[in-house]
């Protein structure tokens, strides 16, 4: 089985329509290249390929691919035990306790757990406003050493204990708070279809896009009206494509791309594929 060469995403995230809803447009579509006989190709709406089969949706996965998971977040939980040693001394020298940030997160619209991260952030000041979504206003609250370990996605190494449970995957849409499942049921409703991940198509090539609509903002208010009606439908656009289109060889490929984003690994093109428009200023905050 080979990767896929190359996905090309023609997506609308970045230039398409400002109309924002609970639903992802249906003309959003994407190309995904594969070295197999019939690429195939599925909009975030339709139902059907290129070759006019109705596609699988892929649930939470097969007893298989989620016991090899579990195996494969135990072998790196050993071989990066030094790393995550290290990082959480340095954490406890640098900002004190706790090390670890546990944040309620779901894993389908009436399934919650607790998802495990570095702590990157000071905590709440009394009489500071605490803004929901991260980034924009809540960056004012990350400490030097957390900006490493976001920039370097480092502080996401803790999740192999919720990979380990069962509860995310390594690619797959991240998951998201109660909150924004109760502001967006039917979008999660397709979306928690497929068990989240640590990574996705929407964390290659939106994260840097999501954190410039997010600099606009300059309250909580902002940040969190931002998120859901700007960065929300526009993520679950690209989560659905990775729905309809799932396959070992895919994930593997976006698993590269995840490393080579943060690593330097032939195909630095993902970089690219991850920075908003040049010399354009974020849009204002909604009113």
């Amino acid at each position: 089985m080979h990767p896929p060469s190359r996905p090309i995403l023609q997506d609308q995230a970045y230039s398409g329509s400002n109309r924002l809803s609970s639903q992802p447009a249906a003309a959003t579509r994407v190309h995904i290249h594969a070295k197999a006989r019939n690429p195939r190709l599925a909009d975030a709406k339709g139902g059907r390929t290129a070759a006019g089969r109705k596609e699988r949706i892929h649930g939470h996965g097969s007893v298989t691919r989620r016991l090899g998971e579990a195996v494969l977040a135990a072998l790196l939980m050993v071989v990066l035990l030094p790393l995550l040693l290290g990082i959480g001394l340095a954490l406890l020298l640098a900002q004190g306790r706790p090390v670890f940030y546990l944040q309620e997160r779901m894993r389908a619209p009436d399934r919650a757990f607790r998802l495990v991260k570095f702590r990157t952030m000071r905590p709440v000041q009394p009489g500071e406003a605490e803004a929901v979504a991260t980034g924009g206003y809540s960056l004012a609250r990350v400490t030097p050493m957390g900006r490493i370990l976001r920039e370097t996605r480092l502080d996401e190494l803790p999740q192999l204990f919720n990979i380990l449970k069962g509860e995310m995957g390594f690619v797959g849409p991240r998951p998201p708070l109660r909150r924004h499942v109760e502001a967006c049921p039917e979008l999660y409703a397709r979306v928690l279809r497929l068990r989240p991940g640590v990574t996705g198509l929407a964390s290659i090539l939106f994260h840097r896009h999501e954190a410039w609509l997010l600099s606009a903002a300059r309250t909580p208010e902002e940040t969190e009206a931002i998120y859901i009606r700007r960065c929300i439908p526009r993520k679950a656009r690209l989560d659905l494509i990775h729905q309809r289109n799932r396959s070992l060889a895919l994930d593997l490929y976006i698993l590269y791309l995840t490393a080579a984003t943060l690593l330097p690994l032939p195909g630095r093109r993902a970089r690219r594929l991850r920075r908003p428009p040049p010399s354009v200023s974020p849009p204002p905050p909604p009113p």
